[in-house]
């Protein structure tokens, strides 16, 4: 769980490494030079503000008021490859966002406590969701990952609490970082095939049901279903990592 009291602005990509073990209250708010967005290294266009960086550019903010926003696959000729640390946060407006195909990564609390945000489309492309890049975003009621995505990380979704689908499309290459679908409102989970890892709480504080989790999976968090367990099933491959992980923490566990 985490706990901040305000957004503030961007400047900077999150830093949360191939583990997405800082927890959001470590990164803290923004420093003075995170916060600063300077002409010389920034433009707005249709109320995107955006900085070039190595491999394109990343979508440092939004000043618009617009309900509906499809990022742009590019500006001025340069592909859209990212979306900055805290770069919507607290945004009341947008209500349906696409995210193009040139885009692979959303930075920590990227659209965090966007309170009117209800619909988001993935395009094939997307790899890594960053820590609390969705969270507190509680008017969200379904997401579908495409194949592309290799990892989401704490707190992604956590506190997303009208969200009541969630579909992966196609076999995946994933992690499922710490918390990141806590206290959702989830009732059945299907993994995609590909998934290795499920982390510490990620499906807690949850009204599940039923789990599929592939043979893929090598590593299950004890703690992965905390407080979601009561009524949950686990479907599986007979002597799996999912079939060893019910027996241990007394989970009923039904072979597919």
């Amino acid at each position: 769980m985490f706990s901040v009291s305000s957004c503030g602005k961007t400047g900077a990509n999150s830093e949360s490494g191939e583990g997405g073990s800082q927890s959001l209250t470590d990164t803290g708010a923004a420093t003075t030079a995170e916060q600063e967005i300077t002409e010389s290294d920034s433009a707005s266009q249709e109320g995107f503000i955006t900085d070039e960086i190595e491999d394109g550019i990343c979508i440092d903010g939004y000043n618009g008021t617009a309900s509906e926003i499809v990022i742009p696959s590019s500006i001025d000729g340069k592909p859209v490859v990212s979306i900055a640390y805290l770069a919507f946060c607290g945004n009341e407006t947008i209500k349906k966002l696409v995210i193009p195909e040139t885009v692979k990564m959303i930075g920590t609390r990227a659209f965090w406590k966007c309170k009117s945000l209800e619909s988001i489309t993935f395009n094939e492309g997307i790899e890594i969701i960053d820590e609390g890049a969705f969270s507190d975003c509680y008017k969200i009621t379904s997401v579908v990952f495409p194949s592309s995505i290799k990892e989401i990380r704490n707190n992604a979704f956590v506190k997303c609490s009208n969200l009541k689908t969630i579909e992966f499309v196609g076999a995946h290459d994933l992690k499922i970082r710490q918390n990141a679908f806590g206290e959702t409102a989830v009732e059945n989970i299907i993994l995609p095939e590909g998934v290795t890892e499920v982390g510490h709480e990620a499906f807690s504080y949850m009204p599940l049901k039923t789990v599929y989790i592939p043979a893929s999976v090598t590593s299950i968090d004890p703690a992965a279903f905390m407080y979601s367990a009561t009524d949950l099933t686990i479907r599986g491959k007979a002597s799996s990592v999912a079939e060893s992980y019910a027996k241990e923490q007394d989970i009923p566990f039904v072979t597919e």
